[in-house]
């Protein structure tokens, strides 16, 4: 019980964590003035050192249901916790230092903003999207590391230390759990070591949870993004207006996030009972405590052990399953880039309330061409055209995008600061 329950605060836990550095629309203009973004719909630590200090405080001691109550109740504060929220906010209160730009895609903003120069030349070229692409190379390779080595470490630990064809026939005479006294470990360690120790594959576990937690919301969040090119569909929002669609969860839908949460919690159970702690009072012939003879020492069950790599490999390879699994092509990698979402949010001036309206990304006819005759893309509740692969479409890069007039007011910001201290100093 106490597992199952430990296993639900940290799903409270990591959603709370979400809900407290998802940005607002003041912290994303700010963010795209100074040249960056933040991310939307995901748990993010790039968010932290632009959100207000109280939310990061919080955010930080997660507070599971106290942080909940304050994420949810703050007045006059709009909270992109999903990308239907910021969708909905650009839509309302287009991005200017995004304007004409609907091909940007998040691969492309972190390209310009690690080279400060823009290579796109607003040609869309079709290419094979997966649900692993939407997570990018740097944190698959941080995150799945975290999971992959300690799985073959203990593979590779039982194929070493023990004769696994009679161990693997005998284990089953026991419980889960049961153990050999003569099957100790560190007897001679204090008893905050062997704490620690036996409690150190629990942690990773845990770790390993949120991990898969903030994959899954990633790809999730592509592919709902990427179903806008598919077909007309209304927008998902924390608060919804109109027949936007209302979400009782942020990104991951209950098919994913209960089994999940399940395997999870049957993992975390095999786990605590693979390595434990175990304290054995003995007593003499008259009764007494013979405390020379007491154990107190880490020991492992193999029948749990074997349980818990076989449950984690699964859920390894689940993971590669619904990571090769396609997105539709016709629109950029969007992500949880806010500077990509918000350049994909400046439909026709003409398009009223769109954000409570069905909406379709592509082509928008009749909402401005450029000199040679090329047509914006984006979000409308009109009728839109699919992008065709080696077409040129309205993409204006002028010295003043995102990046130019981040550096622009970084400039002008510092100027006005030198002015202040000149006046200071004549004074």
């Amino acid at each position: 019980m106490i597992d199952i329950l430990s296993k639900l605060l940290l799903g409270a836990s990591n959603n709370c964590a979400q809900l407290l550095s998802s940005p607002g629309r003041t912290d994303v203009d700010k963010s795209h003035l100074a040249g960056t973004w933040l991310d939307v719909g995901v748990p993010s630590f790039k968010n932290l050192s632009h959100i207000g200090t109280a939310r990061k405080v919080l955010r930080m001691t997660l507070f599971a249901f106290t942080c909940l109550v304050y994420a949810l109740q703050q007045p006059s504060f709009e909270l992109l916790a999903t990308i239907g929220d910021a969708i909905s906010s650009f839509l309302k209160f287009p991005d200017s230092t995004t304007k004409c730009q609907g091909l940007l895609s998040s691969t492309e903003v972190r390209k310009e903003a690690a080279t400060r120069d823009s290579s796109h030349d607003g040609v869309w070229r079709f290419t094979v999207m997966r649900w692993a692409m939407a997570a990018g190379a740097q944190r698959w390779r941080i995150r799945l590391s975290l999971c992959l080595l300690p799985w073959f470490t203990a593979v590779a630990t039982i194929l070493a230390v023990t004769d696994l064809k009679s161990t693997v026939f005998e284990m089953w005479s026991g419980s889960v759990g049961s153990f050999d006294v003569a099957d100790t470990f560190f007897r001679s360690s204090s008893l905050l070591g062997k704490v620690l120790i036996a409690n150190t594959p629990q942690i990773v576990v845990s770790r390993a949870y949120i991990f898969y937690n903030n994959i899954f919301t990633c790809m999730l969040l592509s592919r709902e993004t990427s179903a806008f090119a598919g077909k007309r569909k209304y927008l998902r929002c924390t608060a919804p207006i109109g027949r936007q669609n209302a979400t009782c969860s942020l990104q991951l839908p209950f098919r994913y996030s209960v089994p999940m949460m399940a395997s999870m919690s049957i993992l975390y159970w095999l786990t605590a009972r693979s390595m434990f702690l175990i304290e054995i009072s003995v007593y003499n012939i008259h009764g007494d405590i013979d405390q020379p003879r007491n154990i107190s020492a880490c020991s492992y069950a193999f029948q749990a052990i074997i349980l818990a790599l076989a449950l984690g490999g699964i859920i390894i390879v689940a993971l590669g399953v619904f990571a090769t699994r396609k997105l539709t092509p016709d629109i950029p990698p969007i992500g949880s880039c806010s500077i990509a979402i918000s350049a994909a949010c400046h439909a026709n001036p003409q398009e009223k309330k769109l954000g409570v309206l069905p909406l379709m990304y592509g082509v928008i006819p009749g909402s401005g061409r450029d000199r040679q005759g090329k047509e914006l893309v984006g979000f409308s509740s009109r009728g839109v055209e699919p992008l065709v692969s080696g077409r040129a479409y309205y993409y204006r890069r002028t010295g003043l995008d995102w990046i130019g007039l981040g550096l622009f007011y970084q400039a002008m910001h510092r100027l006005n600061a030198r002015m202040s201290r000149l006046n200071a100093t004549i004074r």
